[in-house]
């Protein structure tokens, strides 16, 4: 994403009341990078296709609760008792310091995806609306609307509520510091 910026196809700015770990720190090179907004992370998805082979882009909403269940068929990506995410997520029980932590500290899952749970809220590409009984399993969103969809949790939350069916809908302009995103290519 530094590098994005450097080109100047992203945007980034210093929160005014940054308290926790964000792009500027430079010396937390293992930082989760955060608040970023959808619209920001669109930008890298489409800088980061015009650099390297490959089309990038969000995760649909289907795609990121596929690569965080791993197979898995408990309510967590490593179980079914919450206190498994003591071993493979950051939640509010667990953090040595308040705010996001390094990555890829905590145990993967059984696909090796480190930090699909707790740490960071991760945008997806899908808008927001209540999933109806028949979505559960193959979410996806509307065709339209307002609100853009965040999956995983934060370290903000209890590790009961990484349930991998949470799910939250914010403005696409929002940037918080437990907003972040991951990414997926398509070859």
């Amino acid at each position: 994403y530094r590098l994005c910026v450097e080109a100047g196809a992203c945007r980034y700015s210093e929160p005014t009341e940054s308290r926790h770990w964000t792009m500027k720190n430079l010396d937390w090179v293992d930082a989760p990078l955060n608040y970023i907004s959808w619209d920001q992370a669109q930008e890298y998805t489409r800088w980061l296709s015009h650099q390297y082979p490959g089309d990038y882009r969000l995760c649909t909403e289907a795609e990121w609760e596929y690569a965080a269940r791993a197979e898995g068929k408990g309510r967590f990506g490593c179980g079914t008792e919450a206190k498994c995410l003591n071993q493979h997520a950051w939640h509010s029980r667990n953090l040595s310091q308040p705010g996001p932590q390094p990555v890829q500290r905590k145990q993967p899952n059984t696909w090796g995806l480190f930090d699909m749970q707790g740490n960071l809220w991760e945008w997806v590409q899908d808008y927001y609306a209540p999933l109806v009984p028949e979505t559960v399993t193959r979410p996806s969103g509307p065709k339209e609307g307002r609100l853009r969809t965040v999956r995983g949790g934060s370290y903000r939350n209890q590790p009961e509520s990484l349930e991998l069916w949470q799910r939250g809908g914010n403005p696409p302009e929002m940037r918080q510091d437990y907003l972040g995103f991951r990414v997926c290519a398509d070859p």
